[in-house]
């Protein structure tokens, strides 16, 4: 397979944002969630809504994008994609296992910890680490002890993009054979898989929530609205009826998402008899909302939630070490206050990475090309197509 995938529909000059600042407000809401859990002591590294939300906001920017690719040039570079990938994570995983390297020799991590550092740190370059947990009844026992527990996260979020892009490069193929039905099947096939999966499970919380077949059901989710989107970008529904339907409903789906993570710890059994692909419906409506022109947009484009949203890596790679790292003696808000300490100046420090640079000039690329954003101006001029 070549790293370009040509497609028959071509539209070049239709203006197709490939960039939204809500987009990565709603990513950095994710990731306050995962902190959150952290810093209360849960007893597994992450929220179960904010990862769900996270998977299916991966689902739908992955999908966008390379629908985007695919209308304005006639192809997808998956090549370039995973290039940008590497580069966005390269330079952060290796500083943080320099880091726990060097805490190594300063005796910070207790026998067992340092038992699993190796372990854990081969299956994290090698984005595996949830397989690794799951490989193990003991390790599952043991719960998150080790440094870098909560990248099962990236594990699982890589390894959906993997099985994606050759699930997309091989729907193209088969649409441009005349099968147009393609990706609905392919979508539905992930989505009833990923619910067979979780009944195999018999049940169990954690092995559902670190399995990425258990979990593709909330990545097809927003795979599909962007599909369904594919001609918007990451812009709202056209039709003012629809946009007037998803900003009633985006405020239910946010009260419902906070309601299941307040009700049921990562380890209830409700996130493995079909917990994630509710709390997974609900991200999706959030999605929604955040992509349609109204008061959530508003407050996701907000500067200081888009900034936190761009460093989230930060948050997934710095925050669990640290948490373990500190004394348990200094206290419940000593602990968190130095993990918010340490977490907060490596989100500043990230503008000096390399990969961080380059998606900031992308970013930049990505809005001049756009045309234009999903501003008033252009909302009316969609209600008068819509007419």
């Amino acid at each position: 397979m070549t790293g370009r995938m040509s497609i028959v529909e071509t539209t070049k000059d239709l203006p197709y944002p490939t960039y939204s600042a809500a987009v990565d407000g709603l990513r950095g809401l994710a990731v306050l969630g995962l902190l959150l859990g952290i810093l209360a002591g849960s007893g597994f590294p992450g929220s179960p809504t904010a990862t769900c939300l996270l998977f299916v906001l991966t689902g739908y920017v992955v999908t966008a994008h390379m629908a985007g690719e695919s209308r304005r040039f006639g192809q997808v570079d998956l090549a370039g994609m995973w290039t940008r990938r590497v580069t966005r994570w390269g330079p952060v995983a290796w500083i943080t296992l320099a880091g726990i390297a060097a805490l190594s020799f300063g005796g910070v991590w207790s026998v067992t910890q340092q038992r699993e550092i190796p372990g854990e740190t081969l299956s994290t370059l090698f984005m595996v680490n949830n397989w690794w947990r799951l490989s193990s009844e003991v390790r599952l026992a043991q719960g998150p002890s080790a440094p870098l527990s909560m990248l099962w996260i990236t594990s699982v979020v890589e390894q959906m993009v993997l099985l994606w892009s050759f699930v997309y490069a091989g729907v193209f193929i088969l649409h441009r054979r005349g099968w147009r039905l393609a990706m609905p099947v392919a979508l539905a096939v992930m989505l009833v898989g990923s619910v067979a999966v979780q009944w195999t499970e018999r049940g169990s919380p954690l092995p559902t929530q670190l399995n990425t077949f258990a979990r593709l059901g909330e990545f097809a989710m927003g795979a599909g609205l962007a599909w369904f989107w594919r001609r918007r970008g990451l812009r709202g529904p056209r039709r003012p009826e629809l946009r007037s339907w998803v900003l009633r409903l985006w405020p239910i789906a946010a009260v419902a998402l906070m309601v299941l993570g307040l009700l049921f710890g990562p380890t209830s059994t409700f996130w493995a008899r079909g917990g994630t692909l509710i709390a997974g419906f609900c991200s999706l409506v959030l999605i929604a909302g955040a992509m349609t022109t109204g008061a959530l947009k508003e407050l996701l484009e907000w500067p200081p939630a888009a900034w936190v949203g761009r460093r989230s890596g930060m948050v997934l790679f710095i925050a669990w070490p640290t948490y373990l790292a500190v004394p348990v003696a200094v206290g419940v808000v000593g602990r968190a206050v130095l993990v918010v300490i340490v977490t907060g100046a490596a989100m500043f420090a990230a503008d000096y990475l390399p990969g961080h640079r380059v998606r900031s000039e992308l970013l930049l690329a990505s809005e001049r090309d756009a045309g234009h954003p999903d501003g008033p101006d252009e909302l009316e001029h969609d209600e008068q197509q819509a007419r």
